[in-house]
């Protein structure tokens, strides 16, 4: 879940709910994801018995605050379920990753090895932390598939949130087709 990362550009703050019952960790941001694949849409199931489509994994840099220090760190695995209102850390998750996750009145500690990894509040019966996530626009031409990929480096490195805008209005789909039929 976390491996040790260098670096700070633009940082956005959020909370994340420590959840117990997630099976993944989970989040709506693609933006955030220092390395991304698209998966094949995966159901998932919400608490309150939503559905939920995930469409992609990777992995997300963070900076947290663990005893008045910052810490930076990679939260790896991240589901991107764009339906999501909240990011979720799975507490089997982390388990399984071999951390050791300590609650009570006042919050919680996530451990490894070297000592605490994560230190987190109560707050409205929900534990949280909060995370300053990277927003590092050179690992965004890495999140893209081959397609993207491909027309970022045609259209002269053109910025995620162009190709975002590209894609809604018929994306570079429509562009091949167009440049293929020129052609003939």
């Amino acid at each position: 879940m976390f491996i040790a990362a260098l670096s700070a550009n633009d940082h956005t703050t959020y909370d994340w709910i420590v959840n117990s019952s997630a099976m993944q960790h989970m989040t709506f941001e693609q933006e955030w994801f220092t390395t991304y694949k698209r998966i094949s849409p995966k159901r998932v199931f919400m608490g309150d018995d939503t559905v939920l489509k995930a469409i992609g994994k990777g992995n997300i840099k963070a900076t947290m605050q663990v005893g008045g220090e910052l810490t930076h760190a990679t939260i790896t695995q991240v589901l991107h379920v764009p339906k999501m209102k909240n990011n979720l850390i799975s507490v089997s998750k982390l388990i399984s990753e071999g951390f050791k996750v300590e609650f009570d009145k006042d919050g919680y500690k996530v451990n490894n090895a070297r000592g605490v990894v994560v230190e987190a509040r109560r707050g409205k019966n929900l534990y949280l932390f909060n995370v300053k996530v990277r927003k590092d626009t050179t690992h965004i031409a890495n999140s893209l598939d081959e397609g993207a990929m491909l027309w970022h480096e045609r259209l002269c490195h053109l910025n995620m949130a162009s190709l975002k805008e590209l894609e809604c209005h018929g994306g570079w789909h429509e562009f091949e087709r167009n440049a293929i039929a020129s052609h003939l």
